[in-house]
């Protein structure tokens, strides 16, 4: 009995272990464009590869917002986003999130919408939904 209780409960522990592995189901596939276009900048991926070794980030939320930070209206296809997934706000702002203007990747802190508060949402919203892994050489990865 004990030795079926065990097995039960180690398999249990690696069911719990297996699905918090991937990221809750609820998050929209990573657009592959936006992939690409961080994937091809040396600057970005520069800049993740710092952050991935100097912040700790390896999950984040690749996504389209507002050409302001804000969110889209519904009739805009809006700018690449990739936000580093967090359950606060990085204390470097900056780090928080970048958005793709069509020539560079820049911090959605610099945009009008890029408040602390819309800024701590989307890296929380990034940790629940992330759907892109941050490689250690700064690349990002589809989950």
């Amino acid at each position: 009995m004990a030795g079926a209780l065990a097995i039960g409960l180690a398999g249990l522990v690696l069911i719990v272990l297996l699905a918090g592995q991937g990221n809750g189901g609820s998050a929209e596939a990573a657009d592959a464009r936006c992939l690409r276009d961080w994937n091809s900048d040396p600057d970005a991926v520069g800049f993740g590869a710092h952050l991935y070794g100097g912040h700790g980030y390896e999950r984040v939320q690749v996504m389209r917002l507002a050409k302001d930070g804000g969110p889209l209206d519904g009739t805009e296809r809006g700018l690449c986003v990739v936000a580093f997934a967090a359950g606060a706000l990085d204390p470097e702002p900056e780090a928080a999130a970048q958005i793709f203007n069509g020539r560079s990747w820049n911090p959605v802190s610099a945009l009008p919408q890029g408040t602390p508060e819309r800024l701590g949402a989307l890296q929380r919203e990034a940790f629940a939904a992330a759907n892109a892994a941050l490689q250690v050489d700064g690349r990002l990865a589809p989950l």
